[in-house]
């Protein structure tokens, strides 16, 4: 599959109306127009899939700089970025941080409370 960026779409778009535009010129795998989270209005931009690369040529060449809605559509490949390994380092360490570390839990100091007669709200005692 590949991806592909849209813009210059209006804020009253809809998935549906994206859809019947490109399917025309190739076969739409997913769509995701972004919205304000607010108003629900497209922020003027939609990433898709396509289902092959002859598909996503087709419909950047056939639709870039076409009008839709009285806004100029234009048509970018997304590239994949490589998932790099996260190393995270402590900040008074040159060894990297586990980050999944199993924690032990620290045994909770217990206190009883008591009830003092001049004040009707109750006072922490110490129990070590």
């Amino acid at each position: 599959m590949i991806k592909l960026f849209v813009g210059g779409l209006p804020p009253e778009v809809r998935e549906l109306d994206l859809v019947q535009l490109i399917a025309i010129y190739g076969e739409v795998q997913s769509i995701k127009v972004i919205r304000d989270k607010l108003t629900e209005k497209c922020k003027g931009y939609a990433f898709l899939e396509m289902k092959n690369y002859e598909d996503a040529k087709n419909v950047i060449m056939s639709l870039s700089g076409e009008l839709f809605k009285r806004n100029a559509l234009f048509f970018n490949i997304v590239e994949e970025k490589p998932k790099l390994d996260r190393v995270v380092f402590n900040k008074n360490s040159s060894k990297p941080k586990d980050l999944n570390p199993q924690k032990t839990k620290r045994p909770r100091k217990r206190i009883a409370l008591e009830t003092n007669k001049i004040s009707p709200y109750p006072t922490i005692k110490d129990q070590s």
